[in-house]
């Protein structure tokens, strides 16, 4: 396997996150479909400035929340090629991971994926499945049944890290006024609150191995190598509240449909373990293409060993699992990611 497969990119977007910022209190204003036609013309900027790197193939690639937009860039990107827009991106394909693509798809497919993975029990999910239908997020107020269930399904899982369900789901206290109460929340998704207010994460929580990245980040030395300049962002953090943003997003599964239409490959993988975005829902959003099956479901191997599962659908949308991984599964599964992607930019089986 070789371990230098493509020459990356990283584009902090949308604006405030990461080093980027803005210069105008307008331009902090910004959503999806502002966030797309930026990244657009950052690629067309970029390339007009290097153009040395025209000629090599280009695929835009992400996850997590990135399914909301990855998609909508290239379509954008598309549209510039068939218009002859210059300078002309070479095209070849897109990669999404654990992605969200479709909140009725991603979110209604959790608790299946709960039952499949033995967190609910058989008579609780098929009380669930029947008293709402099928249907998990949008709920009729007057349907008790089903808002019972779903509260039971809660009981069940509200203990289990939803990220990556064989993690620890890391706590901590916090005091108050009126003695100490537990304030419950995952280290993940607010740690830098946490470091804000001088705790730590506890040490075996995966949430405490970021921590070096706020050193790294907030060097000197390492801002200057990075041409970051002065004055611009201060404190570095690993996730940024961006507000306001225009969460103009309802699904992006028609997107995908049309860039496949038009010719470009699609790998599109989950990581197994992750109930966030669970790979039952990706499935579900995939096969609503109604495309004709090229390679049907197999494993994939890395070092003789079972790395996950795959199927590729009319030759051009490649879908595979990640075994043992979570949300993201390149965080949980380095290697096995890195095979992935090796094998599928060469157009060989994974």
């Amino acid at each position: 396997m070789n371990f230098q497969v493509c020459s990356i990119i990283f584009l902090d977007s949308p604006v405030g996150t990461g080093f980027s910022y803005s210069k105008s209190s307008e331009g902090w204003q910004t959503g999806i479909t502002k966030s797309v036609d930026q990244a657009y013309s950052f690629i067309l900027k970029w390339l007009d400035d290097h153009p040395e790197f025209q000629q090599n193939p280009f695929y835009v690639a992400g996850d997590s929340f990135s399914g909301a937009v990855i998609p909508l860039i290239v379509e954008e990107i598309v549209n510039g090629i068939e218009s002859q827009q210059k300078p002309a991106i070479n095209l070849k394909g897109y990669i999404q991971g654990n992605a969200l693509t479709d909140e009725n798809y991603d979110f209604n497919a959790r608790i299946p994926f709960a039952h499949r993975m033995a967190l609910v029990s058989d008579e609780l999910f098929q009380l669930a499945k029947r008293s709402c239908k099928g249907n998990y997020v949008t709920v009729d107020s007057g349907n008790m049944e089903c808002t019972n269930n779903l509260e039971a399904v809660r009981k069940c899982t509200e203990w289990v890290n939803q990220e990556y369900i064989l993690d620890r789901k890391c706590e901590f206290a916090s005091p108050k006024p009126n003695g100490i109460k537990e304030i419950r929340r995952s280290l993940e998704e607010d740690l830098e609150n946490i470091i804000l207010e001088a705790k730590l994460p506890e040490y075996g929580c995966r949430a405490y191995n970021y921590l070096p990245a706020y050193s790294w980040a907030n060097n000197e030395i390492v801002r200057n190598a990075l041409h970051i300049r002065k004055g611009t962002v201060g404190s570095w953090k690993r996730c940024s509240i961006i507000s306001p943003y225009i969460y103009d997003f309802k699904s992006t599964v028609i997107n995908h449909l049309k860039l496949h239409n038009r010719g470009y490959r699609a790998l599109i993988y989950n990581g197994d373990h992750d109930m966030n975005i669970p790979y039952i829902g990706t499935l579900a959003w995939i096969k609503s293409l109604n495309l004709s099956i090229t390679d049907d479901w197999r494993p994939w191997f890395l070092d003789a060993q079972v790395a996950g599962y795959t199927r590729t659908y009319d030759k051009l949308l490649t879908f595979a699992t990640v075994k043992g991984a979570g949300h993201t599964a390149p965080e949980f599964k380095p290697q096995e990611c890195l095979a992935m992607i090796d094998r599928w930019f060469s157009d060989s089986p994974l």
